[in-house]
């Protein structure tokens, strides 16, 4: 028996609500697994609880696959264990949670290793709180196949991670991710939010939604690529993806953000608040290349600054069919060689150019009466120009002169 005593901290709000909500239940008794081939089912209501610090059978440290809420509820704690497993489900055909919580530490240990929250019109909910981890994932899939199925991750607290080869966000079902108070999600090769593969056995007109949201400081989410909206552009099954950055997290890519991709799929990418929310402040996005897809007429393809802040700078650079919405009271710098031929629509704050040409050549401007457009000394060349509100060519700032700065329209 282990009798390890976790040292305590503060909970963050969110992992306090939890708390209070999950914690609460009297364990059931459960056969503990007797080895690594060993296969864990946790249903019929069954509310399990593993506490290092209250003792465990060390069967629970190593065994073969885990299901919680398969084909009826089902819901599992585990506090300051480290646990190896090859397989896990959570929420098939039922509703089914599990909670890791005070540096519980999951591994897996297969090369095909895979996480299913949510499948068969099925609810599953894993949330990883207070410094736990996962590691070893071939695949985690949040929101699978059927399209009442409804998949939820929350990765909360600092240090707390989960890491996956690959990662799915709403595939044919209902998937959301929130990454919060310096919690970190990696997808070591390609992250797809609203995804649409369909299951041989399903329908390939199959519908999907799926949805990232990364907020606080040191709140993390890092993969190569990511897709937004739909899985290749042949597909015609409709799919939504949405990923929002705000209250400085951080999203790192090494290639590229795609928004956008089906041939019926609607992409969204939110720097500060929600597409048709309030305003909140950024966070940060390092990839050297957004690409609006608008494949063709079918695909929705959306890029909003919906920030507050007096200063925050995009340095990728824009292409493909997409439009940018410049929505919130803050100030919005461009950098990146941006060629994108979507509208570029400014109904609040300030567009500015942090150099020459950076402003698309390919897009049409409309300028409402409460947003300005900012050269900011830089000359730009624009398609057309429908101005409601302002544009600066150049500004007297801190001591420096007027620069000659030129506004070409197409």
């Amino acid at each position: 028996m282990s009798d390890m005593k976790p040292a305590k901290k503060s909970l963050s709000t969110r992992a306090i609500a939890i708390s209070t909500i999950l914690f609460t239940p009297v364990s059931l008794a459960i056969t503990p697994p007797t080895n690594s081939d060993s296969n864990v089912i946790i249903n019929n209501n069954e509310e399990i609880k593993l506490i290092a610090s209250e003792g465990y059978d060390p069967g629970w440290e190593h065994f073969n696959s885990l299901k919680v809420g398969e084909d009826s509820n089902g819901s599992l704690l585990i506090d300051n264990l480290s646990l190896t497993t090859s397989s896990a489900s959570i929420g098939n055909n039922a509703e089914g949670s599990i909670t890791l919580t005070n540096h519980t530490n999951w591994q897996f240990d297969t090369p095909t290793s895979n996480i299913f929250l949510g499948t068969n019109e099925g609810s599953g909910t894993l949330y990883v709180l207070e410094g736990s981890k996962i590691s070893g994932l071939q695949s985690i899939r949040v929101g699978e196949f059927y399209g009442d199925a409804r998949g939820t991750l929350v990765i909360d607290g600092e240090s707390s991670s989960v890491t996956s080869n690959i990662a799915i966000v709403g595939d044919q079902g209902t998937g959301k991710v929130s990454v919060t108070n310096g919690g970190t999600f990696t997808s070591l090769t390609q992250l797809n939010i609203g995804y649409v593969n369909a299951h041989s056995s399903l329908s390939a007109n199959q519908s999907s939604y799926g949805e990232v949201q990364v907020a606080d400081k040191n709140s993390t989410v890092n993969a190569p690529n990511i897709l937004i909206g739909g899985y290749n552009t042949s597909s015609t099954s409709d799919t939504t993806g949405v990923l929002t950055v705000s209250n400085d997290g951080v999203i790192n890519v090494n290639s590229y953000i795609w928004v956008g991709v089906s041939s019926n799929g609607t992409g969204i990418l939110n720097i500060g608040g929600a597409q048709g929310e309030a305003a909140q402040p950024a966070g940060s996005i390092n990839t050297p290349r957004i690409y609006l897809g608008g494949t063709n007429a079918s695909t929705t393809s959306i890029l909003n600054f919906n920030h507050t802040n007096a200063d925050f700078v995009l340095t990728s650079y824009i292409d493909g069919k997409g439009q940018v919405n410049q929505v919130g009271s803050g100030t919005t710098t461009l950098s990146g060689a941006n060629i994108y031929t979507g509208n570029t629509y400014i109904s609040n704050g300030s567009l500015r150019a942090g150099t020459v040409d950076t402003f698309s050549p390919n897009s049409d401007y409309i300028v409402d009466s409460e947003g300005h457009l900012d050269l900011n000394g830089y000359s730009q060349t624009l398609n057309t120009l429908a101005l409601a509100g302002t544009v600066t060519l150049s500004s007297y700032e801190n001591g420096h002169e007027f620069t000659p700065t030129t506004l070409t329209i197409n």
